[in-house]
């Protein structure tokens, strides 16, 4: 499904190899979290295996701020302009991981064990992403992009009125809750 969304999106494939190893960082991160766990339950692997896609946000972001005035024509150009974009995303970066760390540190004190493990494997996986996109996005940036790559145009269909998006929201909040949806 990522593949898929990264084709429509950029129309092209080498975004989808810059994501490539942010997702296996962060999956090594998690799988290194469980394995100070060990033995962890399947469920709890599962969730927190799926937060490795936090570094593929990551990435997305960095890439999307690099080529947002252009691709420069040469690899040290475009590690600069990678550069440029993550001192310019670091904040954001720093506070998104603390507050999942937050979290996941006070999921961590729970008596649950599957929850607990969860917990740390979330803590691993959170820092792993931020850890690849620092060491590895501006480099991967400057593999990846090329002149003429640009800020996808992705079309929306149909413009609805916000206070109509907002009350279609409660209704299904409203349905999803009361069982109707589930």
């Amino acid at each position: 499904l990522l593949v898929v969304v990264f084709l429509v999106s950029f129309r092209s494939f080498r975004p989808v190899l810059g994501a490539i190893p942010p997702l296996l960082v962060a999956g090594a991160a998690a799988a290194a979290a469980a394995a100070f766990r060990s033995p962890v339950h399947g469920i709890s692997l599962a969730f927190g295996g799926a937060l490795a896609g936090m570094g593929v946000d990551y990435w997305i972001h960095l890439y999307l701020t690099a080529v947002r005035d252009g691709v420069p024509a040469t690899a040290k150009e475009r590690l600069r302009v990678a550069l440029d974009a993550l001192h310019h995303l670091m904040p954001a970066y720093l506070m998104s991981v603390a507050a999942t760390l937050t979290a996941f540190l006070l999921l961590a004190t729970s008596s649950y064990q599957a929850v607990a493990d969860l917990a740390w494997i979330g803590v691993g996986t959170a820092s792993g992403a931020l850890l690849s996109v620092i060491l590895g996005g501006p480099a991967m940036f400057a593999l990846v992009a090329r002149p003429g790559d640009r800020l996808p145009k992705i079309p929306i269909p149909l413009r609805i009125p916000g206070w109509f998006a907002a009350g279609l929201a409660l209704i299904l909040l409203a349905l999803g809750t009361s069982g109707v949806l589930v």
